[in-house]
Protein backbone atom coordinates (compact mmCIF):
# COMPACT_ATOMS: atom_id res chain seq x y z
CA UNK A 1 0.00 0.00 0.00
CA UNK A 2 3.00 2.76 0.83
CA UNK A 3 4.85 1.37 -2.05
CA UNK A 4 1.25 2.28 -4.55
CA UNK A 5 1.02 5.68 -2.48
CA UNK A 6 4.75 6.68 -3.12
CA UNK A 7 4.37 5.63 -6.92
CA UNK A 8 1.19 8.11 -7.23
CA UNK A 9 3.14 10.56 -5.11
CA UNK A 10 6.16 10.31 -7.62
CA UNK A 11 3.99 10.57 -10.60
CA UNK A 12 2.04 13.31 -10.09
CA UNK A 13 4.97 15.42 -8.87
CA UNK A 14 6.04 14.65 -12.44
CA UNK A 15 3.16 15.88 -14.58
CA UNK A 16 3.14 12.13 -15.82
CA UNK A 17 0.19 9.86 -16.41
CA UNK A 18 0.72 6.04 -16.46
CA UNK A 19 -1.37 4.28 -19.44
CA UNK A 20 -0.98 0.57 -19.27
CA UNK A 21 -1.90 -1.65 -22.16
CA UNK A 22 -2.28 -5.15 -23.34
CA UNK A 23 -2.56 -6.35 -26.66
CA UNK A 24 -2.74 -10.26 -28.41
CA UNK A 25 -0.57 -11.94 -30.87
CA UNK A 26 -1.62 -10.82 -33.89
CA UNK A 27 -1.63 -11.82 -37.58
CA UNK A 28 -1.06 -8.79 -40.07
CA UNK A 29 -1.61 -8.89 -43.41
CA UNK A 30 -1.34 -5.93 -46.24
CA UNK A 31 -2.47 -6.90 -49.87
CA UNK A 32 -2.65 -5.38 -53.05
CA UNK A 33 -4.12 -6.50 -56.31
CA UNK A 34 -6.79 -6.85 -59.65
CA UNK A 35 -10.88 -6.79 -58.59
CA UNK A 36 -13.20 -7.12 -61.63
CA UNK A 37 -16.90 -7.90 -61.77
CA UNK A 38 -20.29 -6.24 -61.77
CA UNK A 39 -21.22 -2.94 -60.14
CA UNK A 40 -23.09 0.06 -60.06
CA UNK A 41 -22.09 3.25 -61.43
CA UNK A 42 -21.35 6.46 -59.92
CA UNK A 43 -22.97 8.52 -62.77
CA UNK A 44 -25.99 6.59 -63.79
CA UNK A 45 -27.12 3.99 -60.95
CA UNK A 46 -27.35 1.18 -63.83
CA UNK A 47 -25.81 -2.32 -62.57
CA UNK A 48 -23.57 -3.75 -65.02
CA UNK A 49 -20.01 -5.02 -65.71
CA UNK A 50 -17.41 -2.97 -64.55
CA UNK A 51 -13.67 -2.29 -65.13
CA UNK A 52 -11.16 -4.14 -63.51
CA UNK A 53 -10.31 -1.94 -60.49
CA UNK A 54 -6.71 -1.81 -58.04
CA UNK A 55 -7.69 -3.07 -54.50
CA UNK A 56 -5.57 -2.64 -51.09
CA UNK A 57 -6.69 -4.61 -48.88
CA UNK A 58 -5.79 -4.54 -44.95
CA UNK A 59 -6.38 -7.45 -42.15
CA UNK A 60 -6.03 -7.87 -38.47
CA UNK A 61 -6.41 -10.94 -36.59
CA UNK A 62 -6.18 -12.11 -33.24
CA UNK A 63 -4.10 -15.37 -33.11
CA UNK A 64 -4.34 -17.37 -30.04
CA UNK A 65 -1.88 -20.12 -31.11
CA UNK A 66 0.66 -17.67 -31.55
CA UNK A 67 0.87 -17.40 -27.21
CA UNK A 68 1.75 -21.05 -27.07
CA UNK A 69 5.83 -21.88 -27.09
CA UNK A 70 5.31 -25.33 -28.23
CA UNK A 71 2.96 -24.60 -30.55
CA UNK A 72 5.50 -23.13 -33.42
CA UNK A 73 5.61 -26.09 -35.30
CA UNK A 74 2.08 -26.70 -35.72
CA UNK A 75 0.66 -27.64 -38.76
CA UNK A 76 -2.77 -25.46 -38.68
CA UNK A 77 -3.68 -22.31 -37.36
CA UNK A 78 -6.86 -20.23 -36.85
CA UNK A 79 -7.57 -16.17 -35.84
CA UNK A 80 -10.35 -14.12 -36.10
CA UNK A 81 -10.24 -10.39 -36.86
CA UNK A 82 -11.18 -7.44 -39.05
CA UNK A 83 -10.26 -6.50 -42.02
CA UNK A 84 -10.85 -3.88 -44.86
CA UNK A 85 -11.01 -3.76 -48.92
CA UNK A 86 -10.53 -0.73 -50.71
CA UNK A 87 -10.69 0.30 -54.80
CA UNK A 88 -7.93 2.74 -55.46
CA UNK A 89 -10.07 3.89 -58.40
CA UNK A 90 -13.91 5.22 -57.11
CA UNK A 91 -15.66 4.53 -60.29
CA UNK A 92 -17.92 2.74 -59.48
CA UNK A 93 -19.24 2.81 -56.60
CA UNK A 94 -16.81 0.34 -55.26
CA UNK A 95 -15.71 2.34 -52.06
CA UNK A 96 -14.61 0.80 -48.84
CA UNK A 97 -15.96 -2.78 -47.90
CA UNK A 98 -15.00 -3.48 -44.51
CA UNK A 99 -16.01 -6.71 -41.93
CA UNK A 100 -15.31 -9.22 -39.56
CA UNK A 101 -13.55 -12.60 -40.55
CA UNK A 102 -12.58 -15.77 -39.45
CA UNK A 103 -9.61 -17.85 -40.92
CA UNK A 104 -7.61 -20.55 -41.01
CA UNK A 105 -4.23 -21.84 -42.25
CA UNK A 106 -2.88 -25.37 -43.02
CA UNK A 107 0.66 -26.18 -43.40
CA UNK A 108 2.00 -29.07 -45.76
CA UNK A 109 4.98 -28.35 -44.32
CA UNK A 110 7.02 -27.25 -41.42
CA UNK A 111 11.33 -27.14 -41.12
CA UNK A 112 12.57 -26.18 -37.87
CA UNK A 113 15.65 -24.14 -38.39
CA UNK A 114 16.61 -23.49 -34.72
CA UNK A 115 15.56 -23.76 -31.15
CA UNK A 116 11.62 -22.29 -31.42
CA UNK A 117 12.12 -20.89 -35.31
CA UNK A 118 10.58 -22.59 -38.29
CA UNK A 119 9.83 -22.14 -41.96
CA UNK A 120 6.24 -23.67 -43.48
CA UNK A 121 4.06 -23.08 -45.77
CA UNK A 122 0.44 -24.43 -46.92
CA UNK A 123 -2.98 -22.96 -47.89
CA UNK A 124 -4.77 -20.49 -46.12
CA UNK A 125 -8.59 -19.79 -46.18
CA UNK A 126 -10.87 -16.71 -44.79
CA UNK A 127 -14.73 -15.99 -44.79
CA UNK A 128 -15.94 -12.54 -44.34
CA UNK A 129 -19.29 -10.96 -43.58
CA UNK A 130 -19.02 -7.39 -45.37
CA UNK A 131 -20.45 -3.87 -44.91
CA UNK A 132 -20.50 -0.62 -46.72
CA UNK A 133 -21.54 2.98 -46.20
CA UNK A 134 -22.68 2.93 -50.08
CA UNK A 135 -25.16 -0.27 -49.39
CA UNK A 136 -25.89 0.90 -45.64
CA UNK A 137 -29.09 -1.35 -45.37
CA UNK A 138 -27.14 -4.59 -47.18
CA UNK A 139 -24.98 -7.36 -45.48
CA UNK A 140 -22.87 -8.86 -47.51
CA UNK A 141 -20.22 -11.60 -47.98
CA UNK A 142 -17.07 -13.12 -48.88
CA UNK A 143 -14.13 -15.41 -49.40
CA UNK A 144 -11.02 -16.03 -50.34
CA UNK A 145 -8.47 -19.23 -50.79
CA UNK A 146 -4.59 -19.28 -51.76
CA UNK A 147 -1.42 -20.60 -50.50
CA UNK A 148 0.89 -18.98 -47.71
CA UNK A 149 4.69 -19.16 -46.94
CA UNK A 150 6.00 -18.22 -43.76
CA UNK A 151 8.76 -17.83 -41.39
CA UNK A 152 8.63 -17.49 -37.62
CA UNK A 153 10.23 -17.62 -34.45
CA UNK A 154 9.17 -17.77 -30.69
CA UNK A 155 10.51 -15.32 -29.09
CA UNK A 156 11.06 -12.70 -25.18
CA UNK A 157 11.57 -9.33 -25.56
CA UNK A 158 11.57 -6.34 -23.31
CA UNK A 159 11.10 -2.77 -25.08
CA UNK A 160 11.48 0.48 -23.92
CA UNK A 161 11.33 4.35 -25.89
CA UNK A 162 12.25 7.61 -24.64
CA UNK A 163 11.33 10.76 -25.40
CA UNK A 164 13.82 13.74 -25.72
CA UNK A 165 12.95 17.12 -25.35
CA UNK A 166 14.87 20.33 -25.68
CA UNK A 167 14.24 23.65 -24.00
CA UNK A 168 16.76 26.83 -24.65
CA UNK A 169 16.65 30.41 -23.32
CA UNK A 170 19.15 33.04 -23.90
CA UNK A 171 21.64 31.68 -21.83
CA UNK A 172 21.65 28.29 -22.21
CA UNK A 173 20.04 25.22 -23.47
CA UNK A 174 18.50 21.97 -21.30
CA UNK A 175 18.28 18.55 -22.68
CA UNK A 176 15.76 16.49 -20.73
CA UNK A 177 15.40 12.13 -21.20
CA UNK A 178 12.31 10.73 -20.09
CA UNK A 179 10.93 7.41 -20.49
CA UNK A 180 8.04 7.02 -23.28
CA UNK A 181 7.14 3.60 -22.91
CA UNK A 182 8.22 0.08 -21.42
CA UNK A 183 6.89 -3.23 -21.87
CA UNK A 184 7.39 -6.93 -22.79
CA UNK A 185 6.74 -8.68 -25.74
CA UNK A 186 5.75 -12.64 -25.80
CA UNK A 187 4.98 -14.91 -28.74
CA UNK A 188 5.33 -15.66 -32.04
CA UNK A 189 7.46 -13.11 -34.40
CA UNK A 190 7.01 -13.76 -38.06
CA UNK A 191 7.25 -12.31 -41.93
CA UNK A 192 6.17 -14.36 -44.82
CA UNK A 193 3.75 -13.74 -48.07
CA UNK A 194 0.42 -15.10 -49.38
CA UNK A 195 -1.63 -15.09 -52.63
CA UNK A 196 -5.11 -15.91 -52.48
CA UNK A 197 -8.00 -15.43 -54.83
CA UNK A 198 -12.08 -15.24 -53.85
CA UNK A 199 -15.03 -14.01 -54.39
CA UNK A 200 -16.66 -10.81 -52.48
CA UNK A 201 -20.78 -9.96 -52.80
CA UNK A 202 -22.80 -6.77 -51.19
CA UNK A 203 -26.10 -5.44 -52.95
CA UNK A 204 -24.91 -4.91 -56.70
CA UNK A 205 -21.29 -5.41 -55.87
CA UNK A 206 -20.48 -9.18 -57.38
CA UNK A 207 -16.69 -9.49 -57.94
CA UNK A 208 -13.64 -11.80 -57.94
CA UNK A 209 -10.27 -10.40 -56.44
CA UNK A 210 -6.83 -11.71 -56.79
CA UNK A 211 -4.70 -10.32 -53.79
CA UNK A 212 -0.60 -10.93 -53.25
CA UNK A 213 -0.18 -9.90 -49.63
CA UNK A 214 2.63 -10.06 -47.10
CA UNK A 215 2.35 -11.24 -43.57
CA UNK A 216 3.38 -10.11 -40.19
CA UNK A 217 2.77 -11.79 -36.93
CA UNK A 218 3.71 -9.75 -33.77
CA UNK A 219 3.73 -11.43 -30.65
CA UNK A 220 1.44 -10.79 -27.20
CA UNK A 221 2.97 -7.44 -25.36
CA UNK A 222 2.01 -5.57 -22.32
CA UNK A 223 3.23 -2.44 -21.05
CA UNK A 224 3.42 1.32 -19.81
CA UNK A 225 2.80 4.65 -21.76
CA UNK A 226 3.51 7.37 -20.34
CA UNK A 227 1.19 10.97 -20.90
CA UNK A 228 3.56 13.80 -19.73
CA UNK A 229 0.95 16.94 -18.56
CA UNK A 230 3.45 19.34 -19.56
CA UNK A 231 2.95 18.23 -23.63
CA UNK A 232 -0.42 20.11 -23.28
CA UNK A 233 1.44 23.24 -22.40
CA UNK A 234 3.86 23.22 -25.24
Amino acid sequence: MRFCLLLCTLFALSACTPIPFVSPPVRVSIGFGPAGGEGSRTDTGEVGPVDTLPVISARFAVTPLGLIHDQIDRSYDIGVGYGLDDALDQQPTRALLHGPFLEGSYYFHQHMTGPGTTLRWGVTTRADLLFSESHADTLGWGAVAGFVFEYSWFGLEGFAEEEVTTTTSRTHTTTEVRPSMIGVAYGEFGIGAEIVGGYRELGPEKFWVVLGALVFRLPASAGVYFAYWDDEDN
